[in-house]
């Protein structure tokens, strides 16, 4: 037997071998890639006619086409993967509806906090949740407009508590609405006000509105302003009532205070809608 035969057989016993191992350890494959593409080559050597052998020039034309298919194909999977980065970063900031995973025939809608990425798949992230891209059912605009810069009442009226920048983290419970009519012996009401994360903006206000203030959007702010230069107004986490309920950091977070000195009117931090993401 000569060299090039001997040659040949070891490779042809070691691929065979790898092959047999790996089909062992994943099971059988359809694919045919570069280890099987190099075992029919072998084999085609190794029963070519002696008196006719191959030409080497076709030989080299078939692996060259071969790892230009090879190359095409891992082409095409890196791009199919840089479009899923792409796609998925691009969501970031934007209100989506997704296919509940736990039960297909209801949607969660909310914002895009951030993406996470594997070799094989994108998952957006939103309330802390984390949900694969195929899930995204529709795509809503930006969150907000420009940071820093206060979003419109109309639509600062219609986010929710949680959507806020500088609501990030608050916590369910009460908050007291303290007024002080002056006409009425300093005569104090307390009103409790529950807060909760999945409530709007418009919804809060209203709230205030029952409790015997005028309360409204301005500038990006809730303005709380007493409704006559009778009453004084205060307002505070937690329930003055009953020490033992369960407080909300609301005020503490929006940043309530005094706004003007002279009518006696509380505003918050501006409510910028955009969620910071830092």
């Amino acid at each position: 037997m000569s060299n090039i035969q001997t040659e040949l057989n070891a490779m042809l016993s070691a691929t065979a071998q790898n092959k047999y191992k790996e089909q062992q350890a994943n099971g059988p494959t359809q694919e045919l890639d570069g280890d099987a593409f190099l075992y029919l080559m072998m084999e085609q050597l190794k029963n070519q006619d002696p008196t006719n052998p191959m030409d080497n020039s076709e030989m080299l034309s078939q692996q060259a086409q071969f790892t230009q298919v090879q190359e095409l194909q891992n082409l095409s999977e890196a791009m199919s993967q840089n479009n899923m980065i792409v796609q998925a970063t691009s969501l970031v900031g934007k209100t989506v509806t997704v296919i509940d995973p736990n039960d297909t025939t209801k949607t969660i809608t909310g914002t895009v906090d951030s993406a996470n990425f594997t070799s094989s798949a994108a998952t957006v992230v939103i309330d802390g949740v984390e949900y694969p891209l195929g899930l995204v059912a529709s795509v809503g605009t930006e969150a907000s407009s420009e940071a820093g810069t206060p979003s419109s009442a109309e639509e600062i009226g219609k986010t929710k508590i949680r959507d806020l920048n500088m609501l990030d983290g608050v916590t369910e419970g009460a908050i007291t609405l303290r007024v002080q009519d002056g006409s009425n012996n300093n005569f104090i009401t307390n009103h409790v006000i529950e807060i909760s994360r999945d409530m709007t903006v418009n919804d809060l206000v209203k709230k205030f509105n029952v409790a015997g203030v005028s309360a409204e959007i301005q500038d990006g702010k809730i303005v709380l302003t007493p409704k006559s230069d009778d009453i004084a107004i205060a307002i505070n986490d937690g329930n003055i009532n009953n020490a033992n309920a369960q407080s909300s950091n609301f005020v503490t977070k929006a940043g309530f205070g005094l706004y003007d000195a002279d009518d006696g009117s509380y505003a918050s931090k501006i409510l910028d809608v955009q969620k910071d993401t830092n």
